[in-house]
C-alpha cells in the first residue's frame, strides 16, 4: 500500500523536491516535510507558516483511510482465496511470477513460477487447457 509519508522519508530525507515543488514548505525543517500538519505551533510562528492557512490541512485522513482499506481487504480475502482455488480462475489471473508464489503458497499448491520468471501449468491447469481450444 502507497504510503505517502515513507516515500518523503526514502525518496527525499532533505525534502529537496518538495522545497522546490511546494515554496509553502520551503522553510519547514525536513523532518516535518513526511507530515507537515503536525509542525508545532512554535516553529508555524517562527517560520511563517500557518497550517491551514499558508498550507492546507490534509485532504483525507491517512491513518483512517489506511485501516478502511486493510479491511476491506481483510474482508475480501477468504472470498479470494476460495476463487484462486478454483483452478480455472488462477489460470486466468493476470499475476507476476512473485505474486503467484505467493498465492500458491497461501493456497499450499505447487508453484507455477519458475526461476527466469515464467510460468508453466500445473497438471490440473494442463487437464483444462483441453477446453481452450
Amino acid at each position: 500500500m502507497y504510503n505517502p509519508r515513507k516515500r518523503v522519508r526514502d525518496n527525499d530525507p532533505e525534502g529537496t523536491f518538495i522545497k522546490r515543488w511546494v515554496p509553502e514548505l520551503e522553510a519547514v525543517p525536513s523532518n516535518h516535510l513526511d507530515r507537515p500538519e503536525r509542525l508545532p505551533l512554535h516553529l508555524q510562528n517562527e517560520l511563517d507558516v500557518t497550517i491551514g492557512e499558508t498550507y492546507p490541512y490534509p485532504v483525507v485522513d491517512y491513518e483512517q483511510e489506511r485501516q478502511e482499506v486493510l479491511e476491506t481487504f481483510g474482508d475480501l480475502r477468504a472470498e479470494s482465496e476460495a476463487a484462486f482455488s478454483d483452478p480455472e480462475v488462477f489460470r486466468r489471473a493476470s499475476l507476476s511470477p512473485k505474486s503467484q508464489r505467493m498465492v500458491e503458497e497461501a493456497l499450499n499448491e505447487p508453484s507455477l513460477a519458475t526461476d527466469d520468471g515464467n510460468t508453466q501449468a500445473s497438471a490440473s491447469q494442463a487437464a483444462l487447457s483441453q477446453f481452450d481450444k
